[in-house]
């Protein structure tokens, strides 16, 4: 199990419209599109790291017709993006 949180050495402004959202960051000067999904998980985070078992509960109560299996996919993808644009990063938790 990880925790998610944003990366505290990125700095970037995000601006959201309905379905899509422009995340513009400062330290590289590169603006990107994103998906209401990752938007909302950028909102998520800035009040703290979350476990991702806590966010795929709340991804799962939101979106109802999709199976756990999906949500899960669709968040692990997420996740995997915003590292790789560098505006989040992941922490082991140990037990």
């Amino acid at each position: 199990m990880f925790s998610v949180s944003l990366n505290a050495e990125t700095h970037f402004l995000q601006r959201i419209w309905d379905e899509e959202c422009v995340v513009y960051v400062i330290d590289s000067g590169e603006t990107y599109l994103l998906s209401s999904a990752c938007s909302y998980l950028l909102e998520h985070l800035e009040s703290g790291p979350v476990l991702v078992q806590t966010l795929l509960y709340e991804f799962l109560s939101s979106s109802d017709d999709l199976p756990q299996a999906e949500v899960s996919s669709l968040l692990g993808d997420i996740i995997q993006e915003l590292r790789k644009i560098g505006l989040i990063s992941t922490v082991e938790k140990l037990s």
